[in-house]
């Protein structure tokens, strides 16, 4: 009983396999013995087609500075404070000034006293020139005295400005993000004190390589995504181009771009996001199809297929801007344009087509 079943399986096994393939040879030739796909109906469109670069970056001030005493020396003074708002020249920090102002006051001296060696001569041998050897002895000894006044004098004016690398002014209107020492502690030459930020002044950067980058042209639109905000997208324009590559991450350049803030919202310093630079845009609607809608041969020339008479057709095309989604379509199609029916449908000319809705 078990062999007989088995037996039953097996040739309704081979009859299902033989309807099978009766339904795809069917279905792939006509009566006629012709090919046919299954393909579907591409719509030529009026459409603004955008070529974009895209690159991710973060929110940084456009004027930023690090601010540091050009000496070393015991900090005496910080008259702010983290997040406070300055002005352009305001005094922010200075350092222990005693020793400077003495050795100030000491070549000051020097110096006066000097001035005033020169006017005693002066008055006592002016006109009495002859008491001190005659007229070139005279102008010998006013020569040296002026030597001796213009050394105290550069020695004077040498210390005042060494005394004012002991302060630290805004460069300027900014808000202080971080102040590195407190009062008292010790200070070395150059190292960073302040960080001063101008927060209403933003610009978001980010880094390009050097195929993106010779498309992109000061003044070019842009938005921006920042991570922090997902539906507020930001506008701006490309506002500093680097006239050389940075070095430390291979041939790549640092762009910024000027954002425009949203009236709810304002970027914070260090937010991080994407960017997309509009480098080509036509001015209006184009006739466009989907970038993937159209094909290139071997020699990268462009076309798409079409039906005629029922007959699928190579047909070669003229195209204009390329953009990251459409693709701009010059050359006028009266035919229908079609693509396969779905992903494993490969289209070939001379097909038969058969349209899915």
């Amino acid at each position: 009983m078990l062999k007989k079943t088995f037996k039953h399986i097996k040739k309704y096994s081979w009859i299902l396999a033989a309807t099978l393939v009766f339904i795809i040879a069917r279905s792939y030739y006509t009566s006629d013995g012709i090919k046919t796909l299954s393909v579907k109906e591409v719509k030529v469109e009026n459409r603004i087609v955008e070529k974009t670069v895209s690159a991710s970056g973060k929110v940084k001030s456009e004027n930023s500075a690090n601010l540091s005493f050009n000496s070393t020396g015991r900090v005496s003074n910080i008259y702010f404070k983290k997040g406070d708002s300055v002005k352009k020249g305001q005094l922010i920090a200075y350092l222990d000034t005693q020793s400077f102002n003495q050795t100030i006051q000491s070549y000051k001296d020097s110096r006066d006293i000097a001035l005033r060696d020169k006017e005693i001569f002066v008055e006592q041998y002016e006109d009495n020139k002859s008491a001190i050897g005659g007229e070139n002895d005279y102008d010998i000894n006013i020569r040296r005295y002026d030597e001796k006044i213009s050394q105290a004098d550069a020695l004077y004016n040498s210390q005042k400005n060494s005394l004012r690398n002991s302060y630290i002014y805004a460069p300027f209107d900014g808000v202080i993000v971080d102040i590195t020492k407190e009062i008292g502690e010790n200070a070395s030459l150059g190292e960073t004190i302040i960080k001063l930020e101008n927060l209403n002044q933003i610009v978001f950067e980010i880094e390009l390589d050097q195929e993106d980058y010779g498309f992109v042209q000061v003044g070019q639109e842009a938005t921006i995504d920042l991570d922090a905000y997902n539906n507020t997208t930001f506008g701006g324009k490309v506002s500093l181009l680097p006239k050389y590559a940075d070095g430390t991450s291979g041939s790549s350049f640092i762009v910024e771009i000027a954002m425009d803030p949203s009236k709810e919202i304002s970027p914070l310093v260090g937010m991080t996001g994407d960017a997309r630079i509009i480098v080509s845009k036509t001015e209006t609607g184009v006739p466009s199809l989907l970038y993937d809608e159209i094909l290139t041969d071997d020699e990268d020339k462009p076309y798409v297929y079409v039906v005629k008479n029922n007959m699928i057709e190579k047909q070669n095309i003229e195209i204009g801007l390329e953009g990251d989604i459409y693709t701009e379509l010059k050359t006028p199609i009266e035919d229908t344009i079609v693509t396969g029916a779905n992903d494993k449908v490969e289209v070939t000319a001379g097909y038969k087509a058969k349209l899915i809705k």
